[in-house]
């Protein structure tokens, strides 16, 4: 092998090594996917579904977010209240902090009302149905 053909191969493998270790440290992030990420072992993930869920007003999620209601991360509980609020309506008095067993019992009491049409869903806001609004249409700040 020639001089040129050696400093061409080190460059190559040089350049190589250089891509993997970029790569390797400026992944960028996957988006955010409810119908996966709502079940992710992350609940900084969790947390960014249930507010891609809310934004997208799409009630397909809904079983899903009453899941999460009883989520491990208190944050990701409250997210997942209020995206219902928005969604499916009031709830019966379910506060993401109380203990444990207290959120069940209230998320199961307005999973039933939901499920059983008791629970007013909110108006529509336009072409693409509800839309989550930060809680808004409930007089809570934003």
């Amino acid at each position: 092998m020639g001089r040129a053909t050696v400093n061409v191969l080190r460059a190559a493998a040089l350049y190589g090594g250089l891509v993997t270790l970029g790569l390797a440290g400026c992944e960028s992030p996957r988006p955010v996917r409810p119908d996966l990420d709502l079940h992710s072992p992350s609940a900084t993930r969790r947390l960014e579904a249930v507010g891609a869920a809310a934004k997208s007003g799409d009630r397909a999620y809904v079983p899903a977010l009453f899941d999460r209601l009883v989520d491990d991360d208190e944050a990701v509980r409250m997210a997942a209240a209020a995206a219902l609020r928005e969604l499916v309506g009031r709830d019966p008095g379910y506060k993401a902090f109380e203990p444990e067993g207290e959120c069940a019992t209230k998320a199961a009491a307005w999973r039933a009302a939901w499920q059983a049409g008791g629970s007013p869903a909110p108006s529509s806001s336009g072409p693409g149905g509800a839309r989550y609004t930060g809680g808004a249409a409930h007089g809570a700040p934003r």
